[in-house]
């Protein structure tokens, strides 16, 4: 529990989860009522020391200021850094990827890539323009190395070859472990960019980063919604102590949930005055 919440989809996922679609929602989301009446039962659970098959710890870096999408020069080459995403490494995935992969393609059509400060805004195309005409095409192959082959440098590498495959050996992923020996083959995971950063940490140059980064995983995962690839449409729940979080602003930007409602019922809530679900 973390001040006056508790995020019931880390813990009660099984007795109180379901499934939409964004096709009809009515159908996986009933009236209030109908859950009330909706009754599980679960089969005892026999728990104990000399039943357990393994123990699994997954280590995620967090940093107090946020993750780093960052690039620099490393001698004729780009350096570009993509690390530190905490507890949302999953959620984040393909947004930071494309972060990263943006500043690649700044420093290949341009020579250079933005200052810190507006490495996540492209180029004005005039000067993406003036660039091109100043320097000769160049003929040379690009490779690209990518370092680690978790969720991150998968993502990463994906898009890379998306953009830029020119044959085999486009790009090369260098790892000290293979799934399914990384932290991300055994993480379960859902969309919710929480455990990122310290808001009394960061800055606005990180903030700006941090929602456009929400905005285009979010989307990316969207187009990988079915059985194909694992991704369902789910809905989550937040207890409350206090009206006064209502007011808070959503992590990545209240535009991505569509669908918030708030229950007053601390009888029926564990005896939180207020549940918010959000989907």
């Amino acid at each position: 529990m973390t001040g006056d919440q508790w995020d019931l989809s880390r813990s009660l996922a099984a007795e109180l989860v379901r499934f939409p679609t964004p096709v009809d929602s009515s159908r996986y989301f009933p009236a209030q009522d109908e859950i009330l009446h909706d009754t599980r039962h679960f089969a005892p659970v026999k728990v104990s020391r000399n039943r357990i098959i393994r123990e699994v710890v997954g280590l995620r870096p967090y940093r107090s200021e946020g993750f780093v999408v960052a690039a620099e020069r490393f001698g004729n080459k780009i350096l570009v850094h993509n690390y530190g995403h905490g507890g949302a490494g999953v959620t984040l995935s393909w947004g930071t990827a494309s972060l990263a992969v943006d500043l690649a393609r700044d420093f290949m059509q341009t020579g250079t890539f933005p200052p810190a400060a507006a490495a996540t805004r492209p180029l004005p195309q005039a000067v993406l323009t003036k660039a091109r005409r100043a320097r000769p095409a160049r003929t040379l192959a690009r490779r690209f190395a990518v370092l680690g082959c978790g969720v991150n440098g998968l993502a990463t590498a994906r898009l890379l070859q998306r953009r830029f495959q020119n044959g085999p050996g486009t790009v090369t992923i260098y790892a000290k472990s293979l799934p399914p020996e990384t932290t991300s083959n055994i993480a379960g995971a859902f969309w919710y960019p929480s455990s990122v950063f310290d808001p009394q940490e960061v800055t606005s140059k990180f903030s700006e980063q941090f929602r456009l980064a929400c905005q285009i995983s979010n989307k990316a995962f969207q187009t990988l919604v079915g059985t194909e690839y694992g991704v369902r449409w789910t809905e989550t729940y937040e207890l409350m102590r206090n009206e006064g979080s209502l007011s808070r602003e959503l992590l990545g930007g209240g535009q991505l949930y569509p669908q918030t409602e708030t229950y007053h019922d601390a009888q029926q809530f564990f005896r939180f005055p207020l549940l918010i679900t959000q989907y």
